[in-house]
């Protein structure tokens, strides 16, 4: 199977190279899909991936390449059940750690398409489902042993969001749209294909889902892993589209600062200072 193409963000960890391809028509392609039903049971335990930092939200397409052993066995279980898997944040330092602690919120994906390789390393591309809180934990049954599992699981709870119609949600919609068009945040690349995109839709995006996909694209351009996770962490659309706001209103007088300095005609590595 191949890999999709197109244009690439990649997120690199001490563990594990993620690539987004494509990453705004691919998150509007299925935040448009309001139509599919995914069906999660919070009746089990989820397996978990751990990163040191957030990687998926919901409405993100992430394509991850397996190669640990815990996770290469965490994909051949998960491919033979519900294709579902939460992915945490460690809560410190975790790569000196083989099962270091992890922060209390998550982000429910579910494996839309994959790739086995011939020697056991998998691609596969992860779409966000939705937000989960973390209630309780299962480490690995016994990692010596061959038919253990090597991977841990935990069982979830859906962090609850607001009950809030279209027209609660109008003037958060407005302000964001009227921020993605106003310089110099127009002229900013990861933006103006938020903004291409989401005027090409047939039908509107839901407002929750467009926070989340400009905060994906604020993300692509601010190296926060703070924010990442603090955008992850609020269930409410209304406290996320506040912080979202908040960040696109701050990163305006760097970006114009940015400009003004900035000459075409300077020698290579010289700016005004």
């Amino acid at each position: 199977m191949d890999p999709p193409t197109g244009g690439s963000l990649s997120f690199c960890t001490a563990r594990t190279c993620l690539h987004s391809r494509a990453l705004n028509a691919a998150v509007l392609e299925f935040a448009a899909m309001a139509s599919e039903l995914v069906q999660v049971s919070f009746k089990r335990p989820f397996p978990v991936f751990v990163l040191p930092h957030v990687a998926l939200l919901p409405h993100a397409l992430v394509q991850l390449f397996i190669f640990e052993p815990r996770y290469t066995q965490m994909m051949s279980d998960i491919l033979d059940t519900s294709g579902q898997f939460a992915m945490a944040v460690c809560d410190g330092d975790c790569v000196l750690q083989d099962n270091p602690p992890i922060r209390s919120t998550v982000c429910l994906g579910q494996i839309v398409r994959h790739v086995r390789n011939d020697n056991g390393t998998f691609h596969v591309w992860v779409r966000g489902l939705c937000r989960a809180r973390v209630v309780a934990e299962q480490l690995p049954t016994d990692l010596a042993a061959p038919e253990g599992r090597l991977y841990r699981t935990a069982r979830l709870e859906p962090l609850e969001e607001e009950d809030a119609s279209e027209r609660d949600l109008a003037f958060i919609r407005a302000d964001l749209m009227d921020l993605l068009h106003t310089e110099p945040l127009r002229d900013v690349g990861a933006f103006k294909a938020v903004v291409e995109q989401i005027e090409a839709q047939d039908e509107e995006v839901p407002t929750p889902a467009l926070v989340d996909i400009v905060s994906l694209s604020l993300l692509s351009v601010m190296d926060d892993f703070d924010l990442r996770y603090q955008l992850l962490s609020q269930g409410g659309v209304f406290e996320r589209a506040r912080t979202l706001q908040g960040q696109l209103r701050a990163l305006r007088a760097p970006l114009a600062q940015a400009e003004r300095q900035y000459d075409p005609d300077a020698p290579k590595g010289v700016s005004w200072n």
